[in-house]
């Protein structure tokens, strides 16, 4: 029996265990589209802070306080003072989520008692930080005008800063438009996990790993021939949640499709390898369920979707980095909600591909040691 043969054997067995075990077609089908209507209507998440980019085209002392009262309450904090172009570049990359654009005169009006435009473009991906943001913008400028006609009083009337809103990729503060894209996320790392956490356990207590073992079979076409029915079945429940989001929620996919399916593919081998790493340590299905829940929700919590990896302790922060959810998190929120492609989303893209060969070739090494 020559290679194919024998990947080919494994990947049919493993179907056809998918397609005959009731609980699995219920875990594929029916969680997925349960999870991604119940999500999509019922998360909500607060503000931490938000990364703002100062544009001052007028360089005056009144422009640098207004700028520096910004950052005096904790709320904004500041990611660069630089051109308009830079912060536009800086918002799509996710590098800032809010510009605040000073126009070149301002000063001046506000001596001469009129009102003075200042600008606010916010990323609106996240509809309700921006929602917040917004508001925390209008206390601010109106605690500026309230300092600048004490200082003024004697000979300015009637001084002010008026607010020009702008928000981007998501205009109308649309909560779904910002989590159901990130429910795909989390769905497939829990389905995938889980389904994958539970393959190599299950032929030790069904007693057919000792005949793999004595079989001519290697830990990398063992590997290959469990991965490959799962990546199936976990690229179907993407296209199953992609179109929940475009057609029954009405989000559009704005970026690169063919970007998006290809990294779901990355991120699947990633969760999956995770997964087979899971079940080749442990010794019993319950075991293996036990650690498949405990890696879980510390993935999730250090992705990003519920809390902003710049609030975490630096220590934290450098964790994420071997968290695949981390990438593609940006990766689906720049494509449905900013329009991006692969030239904007290199990083991510390369990140999750190394994790995924970290992962699997992990497993594959822990089950040769098994094998042998």
């Amino acid at each position: 029996m020559n290679i194919i043969n024998r990947l080919f054997a494994m990947i049919y067995k493993e179907f056809i265990y998918i397609v005959r075990d009731k609980k699995m077609r219920i875990i594929i089908v029916a969680v997925p589209i349960i999870q991604s209507l119940i999500l999509g209507y019922a998360v909500n998440m607060d503000l931490k802070y938000v990364k703002t980019a100062i544009v001052d085209m007028d360089d005056s002392e009144e422009s640098k306080a207004l700028a520096a009262k910004f950052f005096s309450g904790g709320t904004f904090k500041k990611a660069a003072e630089t051109d308009m172009e830079n912060a536009e570049r800086m918002i799509l990359a996710g590098d800032a989520a809010m510009i605040v654009n000073i126009p070149k005169g301002f000063e001046k009006r506000l001596k001469k008692g009129e009102n003075s435009d200042v600008q606010i473009i916010l990323d609106a991906t996240n509809s309700v930080s921006a929602g917040m943001a917004s508001g925390y913008v209008s206390g601010v400028i109106g605690l500026f005008n309230k300092e600048f006609m004490a200082r003024e009083s004697s000979s300015v009337l009637s001084p002010g800063v008026s607010v020009d809103f702008r928000t981007w990729f998501n205009d109308n503060f649309e909560s779904r438009n910002f989590f159901v894209p990130s429910i795909l996320a989390m769905l497939l790392i829990i389905i995938s996990v889980l389904l994958s956490g539970m393959a190599i356990v299950h032929e030790k207590e069904t007693g057919t790993m000792e005949q793999l073992i004595v079989s001519p079979i290697t830990a990398g076409e063992f590997i290959a021939g469990k991965c490959v029915p799962f990546a199936v079945v976990s690229f179907l429940d993407v296209l199953l949640i992609v179109a929940i989001a475009v057609f029954w929620f009405g989000i559009p996919v704005k970026g690169s499709l063919t970007l998006l399916l290809c990294s779901s593919m990355l991120y699947i081998l990633s969760t999956l390898g995770i997964g087979l790493l899971i079940s080749a340590i442990s010794s019993t299905q319950q075991q293996a369920m036990m650690s498949t829940f405990m890696v879980i929700f510390p993935l999730i919590l250090l992705s990003g979707f519920a809390f902003p990896i710049e609030n975490m302790p630096k220590i934290i922060q450098y964790v994420t980095y071997i968290n695949p959810v981390r990438y593609f998190l940006v990766i689906i929120r720049g494509v449905f909600l900013k329009g991006l492609y692969l030239d904007s989303l290199k990083a991510e893209t390369a990140a999750l591909a190394g994790l995924g060969v970290v992962y699997i070739t992990a497993a594959v090494l822990f089950l040769r040691r098994r094998l042998n």
